[in-house]
């Protein structure tokens, strides 16, 4: 992973309508509403919200994704082609749709308080600043979730560019981060922006399945 201090800005985005993709690399309007009203929460900054929207649409349309905000975002950027890009563009040309993924306000609890422990902290990781691992921090959330899985971001403070950095993983080669948000088994989201001691700004996204 790298750690980005200029955020990406996004220039053209008009939600839901935002489309700068030729046929037929479009999302259909269903797809679109879909995304935008699963991801629309006052409570959320607009950010946070947007990466929620975007998720859902890549997991509803992997391809699309890929042939749309994934380019025009690597074309911005001037991201390398290197493996990990190229192997997310493949992961998502063959992947198949997932069911969208909801907001839950207990990991959200559980995302601003690791993503202000860390940014005022200045670490980076899953430990928090009091030496609890993942598992540790976890523990009392067990009782409601048969799943949780945490990824971590630093630099990056627009909704799409964490997470189209957290799905490209570059320099991790499990591809934790990825996998975690593409997990299909996975319906419940969270996610917090928080400034950063070191990296400016933070995010840390919770995702999991409830016993229920």
């Amino acid at each position: 992973m790298k750690f980005f201090k200029t955020p990406f800005l996004l220039i053209l985005i008009s939600i839901p309508h935002f489309s700068f993709q030729e046929k037929p690399f479009t999302f259909s309007k269903t797809e679109i509403e879909i995304a935008f009203n699963s991801s629309q929460l006052p409570e959320r900054t607009k950010q946070e919200n947007l990466f929620v929207y975007y998720l859902n649409l890549v997991r509803q349309n992997p391809k699309t994704f890929k042939e749309t905000y994934l380019k025009a975002w690597v074309d911005s950027t001037k991201f390398p082609m290197n493996k990990f890009l190229i192997s997310l563009n493949k992961e998502l040309e063959e992947l198949h749709n997932c069911k969208v993924v909801s907001y839950d306000k207990a990991l959200y609890k559980l995302a601003n308080e690791h993503a202000l422990d860390m940014g005022k902290n200045g670490r980076i990781g899953h430990v928090s600043s009091g030496e609890k691992n993942f598992n540790q921090r976890i523990n009392t959330y067990l009782k409601e979730y048969k799943i949780l899985k945490e990824a971590c971001q630093y630099g990056y403070q627009d909704g799409l560019s964490i997470l189209i950095d957290l799905l490209i993983d570059d320099g991790i080669e499990n591809l934790g981060h990825r996998k975690t948000l593409l997990d299909c088994d996975l319906s419940k989201v969270a996610l917090s922006i928080a400034p950063h001691k070191k990296y400016k700004v933070n995010a840390v996204v919770e995702m999991g399945e409830s016993k229920n």
